[in-house]
């Protein structure tokens, strides 16, 4: 499913973002890269979204480079970062909506899917609420609900746990597990935190300072 062999990238030339990065997934497994803020994590997932080009290296995605990558008909990816999009000034219920009318334009069908998924997702009750007064946990909610509405075959999902409580961590790490079942997706999991880690099985490695391997470093230096 991913494919990365030789990976180099930087915004300026005297300094590489991402080193040498080599890195291999198999459809349906998962992983998790643990580094800090300066590590080169944002970097990574914006080539992986096809948002940056490398200097050098191949990023193959179902063994299809990702500047050829049709992500509407080769490959559905389910993306939720630490900051997630919405329309601004809409209500839980719109913009659960919107996403759902991309794909299904029988009205009927359309309303009782936003119900079904409000409900599945406890968002039933605040489906009014707009947006902008929502709080962390709420959106990243959201942000799970409406991927569930649709086929994943890859879930990248971008250090999200730190601003939640341990109730709210419970209910997000169970529906992320449900929605990777579900799919049976293969998932890259990034976090700052290894303490996350334990979560989800899968097996973990270490990005500091643009450098990836196996065992874990001191992402404190």
């Amino acid at each position: 499913m991913i494919n990365i062999s030789n990976l180099f990238f930087s915004f300026a030339k005297e300094y590489y973002t991402l080193h040498d990065i080599n890195f291999k997934l198999k459809k349906g497994d998962g992983a998790i890269i643990i580094g800090d803020k300066d590590s080169g994590k944002t970097s990574l997932v914006r080539l992986l979204l096809g948002l940056e080009k490398p200097n050098s290296g191949t990023i193959l995605l179902n063994n299809v480079s990702i500047d050829k990558v049709d992500f509407k008909n080769d490959l559905s990816l389910g993306y939720i970062p630490q900051t997630p999009p919405f329309i601004a000034g809409k209500s839980v219920e719109y913009n659960l909506k919107y996403i759902i009318k991309l794909r299904t334009k029988n009205k009927e069908l359309v309303d009782v899917k936003v119900r079904n998924t409000l409900i599945s997702y406890n968002l039933f009750a605040i489906k009014n609420v707009k947006i902008d007064h929502l709080n962390y946990y709420d959106k990243i909610m959201l942000s799970i609900a409406r991927l569930s509405t649709r086929p994943i075959d890859l879930l990248i999902v971008d250090d999200i746990f730190s601003g939640l409580n341990e109730k709210e961590l419970a209910e997000v790490v169970k529906s992320l597990k449900n929605l990777i079942k579900q799919n049976n997706c293969t998932v890259l999991i990034l976090m700052s935190d290894k303490k996350y880690a334990s979560l989800f099985k899968y097996d973990s490695k270490y990005l500091k300072s643009g450098s990836l391997c196996d065992e874990e470093v001191d992402l404190d230096d």
